[in-house]
């Protein structure tokens, strides 16, 4: 006994999806990134603690995206100077003490991870659902 698999419609998705511009291929990676920055960033705004509010105004996306290999990459920073100690904690004035981190940024970055897949299919099929018609 077997089992037949008709693949036809397998190879036509690959021939529309090879031949689906590099431009547009190009443009799902970016549109993918900057919506996966944006959530992050989103998320440690509203997890960053408000004693003054500079340091959850100071947080901030790198316009440049970066490529290493098959991988790219966005910046998330903040510039105040004593944000890496809320983040990650630091000792007391006194060094007696310890002051637990908040991780902010941590947190959203575990956040957004989780959902990844499902936001980059989303941009997927937005760019490329015809395709599968």
């Amino acid at each position: 006994m077997g089992i037949k698999v008709d693949t036809s419609g397998l190879e036509q998705f690959a021939e529309k999806l090879k031949n689906a511009s590099k431009d547009t291929q190009k443009e799902v990676v970016f549109k993918a990134l900057d919506k996966l920055a944006s959530d992050v960033l989103k998320r440690t705004i509203k997890q960053t603690p408000r004693d003054t509010s500079n340091l959850a105004r100071s947080w901030a996306v790198s316009p440049a995206t970066t490529r290493k290999g098959d991988t790219y990459s966005r910046n998330i920073f903040n510039s105040a100077d004593y944000a890496v100690y809320v983040e990650y904690g630091h000792r007391t004035v006194n060094h007696r003490g310890w002051v637990p981190g908040k991780f902010m940024l941590t947190r959203a970055v575990e956040d957004v991870d989780k959902r990844k897949d499902q936001i980059v299919s989303e941009i997927v099929v937005k760019y490329f659902g015809d395709l599968f018609k």
